[in-house]
């Protein structure tokens, strides 16, 4: 079976390689505050949506100045920033955030306790585990200094765990379809539907036939079995 979810995965754990936009509108929206929350947790979460706010005016900037395969070069380049060879572990868990804002001072320190502590028992949390798949987004792939490294490398992480988990439900699922029908309509067409609520530079990261040919196997009835799905 070649079948690959996420081209882009890198499993978290290893050394230096652990583990569009969402509109302007979306992400001023915040996560609502839990139940009990404190004022300071509520100003935090009013910070994180102005950044963000900020984030997806720049990213709308960016995708529409750019071709697929420049966006996809540029996917690339950001991504080293945060998990590949330009992550530096040292040097990330050095970073302080240039501003004076104390609730952005302590959200980066509360990543870099994170992004450490990763796969191990902690009682830290991932300060962007409330953000929306389109706002994490927008985390990974903003090097204007807005967030730290180990931000940007946290937000990643918990797409990264989201994804999985999605991939693990879809491939039961599939087997499940496969099983019964043998057919696998339902897994491609999820594939499909998933990879067009991606913003433009996830999607920049596919194959351009992407869509088109995961299409071609639903008409003709294919089962997934060997076949080089990617998420």
């Amino acid at each position: 079976m070649a079948i690959d979810l996420n081209p882009n995965a890198i499993s978290p754990g290893a050394a230096g390689t652990k583990p569009a936009a969402a509109t302007a509108a979306e992400a001023r929206t915040a996560p609502p505050a839990k139940s009990g929350d404190d004022a300071a947790s509520s100003v935090s979460l009013s910070a994180t949506s102005r950044q963000l706010a900020q984030s997806a005016i720049e990213a709308e900037q960016r995708d529409a100045s750019m071709t697929r395969s420049e966006l996809a070069a540029e996917a690339a380049r950001l991504r080293e920033q945060f998990i590949g060879s330009g992550y530096n572990e040292a040097a990330a868990a050095r970073e302080v955030p240039d501003t004076d804002d104390p609730t952005l001072l302590a959200r980066a320190k509360q990543a870099t306790a994170f992004v450490q502590s990763y796969g191990r028992s902690s009682t830290t949390e991932n300060p962007f585990k409330n953000l929306s798949d389109d706002q994490l987004t927008l985390v990974m792939y903003d090097d204007s200094g807005r967030y730290t490294a180990n931000e940007r490398h946290a937000a990643w992480l918990e797409q990264y765990d989201r994804r999985q988990a999605w991939k693990q439900k879809v491939l039961a699922q599939a087997n499940l379809e496969y099983q019964a029908t043998g057919q696998n309509d339902k897994f491609f067409q999820a594939c499909i539907d998933y990879y067009n609520a991606l913003p433009l530079i996830e999607q920049a990261q596919y194959p351009v036939d992407y869509v088109a040919r995961t299409q071609y196997w639903i008409d003709n009835n294919q089962p997934f079995e060997g076949r080089a799905v990617r998420f």
